[in-house]
């Protein structure tokens, strides 16, 4: 679920007839990714559950707010205060799951796959909200595991794209972040 401005939107799905999210962490009914599911898709990327770890990945990694709310930070509510100064978000705690995630290839690749196929198409260039953009302060930790690997060529071409594809406000508002 994602709401802000004057849009508000709910994805709901099922898979193998539970609900989705009960594999995965939940804050607030969004999905969040911590070290215990990173841990098991490492471990269980190569066993007869590879199918539904993919699942997961496809369903973690082709949401803006579960991507968000995977780092946002946790600690006195820091992210309760997100300005145009403040982004809210667990930069270091992104930079060390993305490596966790590049320890198996097999896992890595399925996420920037998702991210490119899914993630990115998807975004809109009006964001709703500065906490709409954290997204785009969480890719270039994905990017620059995918870059120490050589591989991450097309996708940060996609990534560039589809911010250069933003509305100007919103541009303005990141490269406050990034400067």
């Amino acid at each position: 679920m994602t709401a802000g401005g004057n849009l508000s939107v709910l994805f709901f799905s099922k898979m193998d007839g539970v609900q989705a999210s009960s594999n995965l962490s939940s804050c607030n009914g969004t999905a969040v990714l911590d070290d215990e599911i990173i841990d098991r898709w490492i471990s269980d990327c190569n066993s007869k559950v590879w199918n539904k770890i993919q699942r997961e990945i496809k369903k973690m990694f082709s949401s803006a707010s579960c991507i968000n709310g995977s780092f946002i930070e946790k600690s006195n509510d820091k992210h309760y205060k997100t300005s145009v100064g403040t982004s809210g978000l667990d930069l270091s705690l992104t930079r060390l799951a993305f490596e966790k995630l590049a320890k198996k290839d097999k896992v890595l690749s399925v996420v920037a796959k998702v991210v490119e196929n899914d993630l990115l198409p998807s975004m809109g260039s009006t964001a709703a909200g500065v906490e709409a953009l954290r997204v785009y302060l969480i890719l270039p930790e994905l990017l620059r595991v995918l870059n120490k690997q050589g591989r991450g060529t097309q996708l940060t071409i996609s990534l560039a794209s589809t911010i250069l594809k933003l509305e100007p406000e919103s541009l303005d508002v990141l490269s406050v972040y990034t400067l």
